[in-house]
């Protein structure tokens, strides 16, 4: 194997070697059994007047008013009519320790119980809701207010399972989710999200890098698992979240993002583990496959490839030491014949900020195709990294002819840029280098 080896400096930096921590583990996925009343929905043939109890035989009529009338531990199952019920603004306000489960009964095979409009975890009167499960549901068009679902603040203790969300490509329509600040204990299993959009300007550029299908934003957000999930074809994010310091942490396992105009995964916070995760084909106007905010960060078991733009790319918005292991995990055909690269590691953003970050690989393979293969880049305000790896493969190839790139003499299987002359702003542990595992280094300044 030939290597090319240019202006390397090799540092021990025992400093900012990369500790030896797990990831967290999954919080366990809640299958409630609701231990209340059973009641049933109709919009066919239920009924809304009278003292209807909504038992099986004598079903209400419709959505709003049987949320109205259930309490905590109940389950309200809307039957198969072939119709799609509307929710006109559904408001579930129901808070409790015992699970309420709101449900598509089970219909023919491949179809399930259809909704359109907006249903909403909590209300803009300051309401939340805890303990409430929306189970076996299909979300169709255009929503309300360019919403499918809507979490209110201080709402915790949520759970979304076989759901899907069709927003039909709707020119009305915005999000499959959106969250409001201060939501804890929510979990996503076995959900798919597809035709969904940011805002409702579907041809501006500025607009269609923003979060299109899932998407958790604002302030204390804990404790959010993505488990089962695929989100494509969304005008945005496929999945995304708010770069703000104060998420705590959220999981994603067994994920896939693809064909959206987006990144695939975006999302902030403190502390994010990414398992089992396929990120392809995201971008138009922009789209990387995953991009992560965090202080720490764990990439593990996953696919990103052929990505409009840098495969993996961590952006820490936090002071102090940030740390990001990648395990097992393939980055290839990223970036072509764009400036980027199959991992990029970016100073805080947005700046100032100081610290240092710590990335270890083990396991990997790092392809860049007419790109970097990794991209170290640094600033004044966030200076020093430590790259460490372990039977890991970086390799850069050049296809002038299919992929033609813009910088090709930013082509290495490392690259780091904007080195200050006479600063150490990347350190390599001695013990970490293997020689026989690289095909180019270089460091270079500013383009």
């Amino acid at each position: 194997m030939k290597i090319l080896l240019v202006l390397l400096t090799i540092l021990s930096a025992e400093v900012f070697a990369a500790p030896e921590v797990a990831p967290p583990n999954i919080p366990f996925i809640p299958w409630p059994g609701a231990t209340g009343n059973k009641h049933y929905v109709d919009n066919v043939n239920g009924v809304d007047t009278g003292n209807l109890t909504g038992e099986i035989d004598t079903p209400w009529l419709t959505l709003k008013h049987a949320v109205a009338n259930i309490a905590e531990g109940d389950t309200l199952t809307l039957k198969c009519t072939g119709v799609p019920y509307v929710s006109n603004f559904t408001e579930i306000t129901i808070v409790g320790t015992g699970w309420t489960v709101v449900q598509g009964a089970t219909c023919a095979e491949g179809t399930q119980v259809e909704v359109t409009g907006r249903v909403s975890i909590g209300n803009n009167g300051g309401a939340s809701a805890a303990y409430i499960n929306l189970h076996n549901l299909k979300f169709v068009g255009e929503g309300g207010s360019g919403l499918n679902i809507r979490i209110h603040s201080d709402s915790n203790n949520l759970l979304f399972s076989n759901l899907e969300f069709d927003c039909q490509s709707h020119p009305n329509n915005t999000r499959a989710v959106w969250t409001d600040p201060n939501v804890s204990d929510m979990w996503f299993s076995h959900v798919y999200v597809h035709h969904c959009s940011y805002e409702r300007e579907f041809d501006d550029p500025a607009t269609i890098t923003q979060c299109g299908g899932i998407c958790i934003a604002g302030d204390n957000i804990d404790r959010i698992v993505f488990s089962n999930v695929t989100s494509r074809y969304n005008i945005g994010d496929g999945l995304g979240g708010s770069s703000v310091l104060s998420f705590s942490t959220i999981y994603f396992d067994r994920v896939i993002t693809e064909f959206n105009t987006g990144d695939g995964i975006d999302i902030g916070g403190t502390t994010v583990v990414l398992n089992r995760i396929i990120s392809r084909n995201n971008g138009g106007h922009q789209g990387e496959g995953i991009k992560t905010w965090s202080k720490y960060t764990w990439i593990l078991n996953s696919q990103v490839i052929d990505n409009a733009f840098s495969g993996l790319n961590t952006k820490p918005r936090h002071t102090g030491a940030s740390v990001v292991y990648v395990d097992n995990t393939i980055a290839s055909r990223n970036s072509k014949g764009v400036y980027g690269a199959q991992m990029r590691l970016v100073p805080q953003w947005p700046p100032p900020g100081t610290g240092t970050m710590v990335v270890k690989f083990t396991d990997s393979i790092i392809h860049g195709e007419s790109t970097a293969g990794i991209l170290i880049e640094n600033t004044e305000e966030f200076r020093n990294k430590t790259v460490e790896w372990e039977r890991t493969k970086f390799i850069s190839t050049q296809d002038a002819v299919n992929y033609p790139s813009p910088h090709p003499h930013y082509v290495y299987a490392i690259h780091a840029r904007d080195m200050d002359a006479g600063s150490n702003l990347i350190f390599i542990p001695e013990n970490s280098i293997l020689f026989d595992d690289i095909e180019q280094y270089s460091t270079t300044g500013a383009p």
